[in-house]
């Protein structure tokens, strides 16, 4: 039962990661407020964003049901850039961990589910 589950989110993972690439919107976001990456491992899925030459003082990623939300803020020029990922799946009960590194953010999403109660806001300070 439990191998006949892991085919069935397999597989909605491999749908959804083809229609997220093929829609025109996610390149237009792309260019527009910054580049997504995602990957797929066996055992979950990185998000990665792309702040290079970005000025970002603020970062505030928000889970909510299957949507994860990426928010970068400059509060100098009061400025705000946002990108939503809708999941097929919920993110509320999985594992998430974040690493900012040489202007790329990784976000890390498990592919199992957590029965401990997780954050569903993470707030990160860019260093200048």
């Amino acid at each position: 039962m439990a191998e006949r589950k892991e085919h069935a989110v397999t597989d909605n993972l491999e749908a959804w990661f083809e229609q997220l690439f093929k829609d025109p919107y996610t390149s237009y976001l792309d260019c527009t407020e910054f580049q997504v990456d995602l990957f797929e491992t066996q055992h979950s899925i990185i998000v990665e964003a792309w702040l290079k030459e970005l000025e970002v003082d603020e970062i505030e990623i928000v889970r909510e049901n299957s949507t994860l939300f990426i928010h970068l803020y400059n509060h100098e020029q009061n400025c705000k850039r946002s990108r939503q990922i809708e999941f097929p799946f919920t993110l509320t009960n999985r594992v998430l961990s974040t690493k900012l590194e040489q202007s790329i953010l990784e976000i890390t999403i498990s592919k199992a589910s957590s029965s401990s109660p997780h954050s569903a806001i993470y707030r990160l300070q860019r260093k200048k």
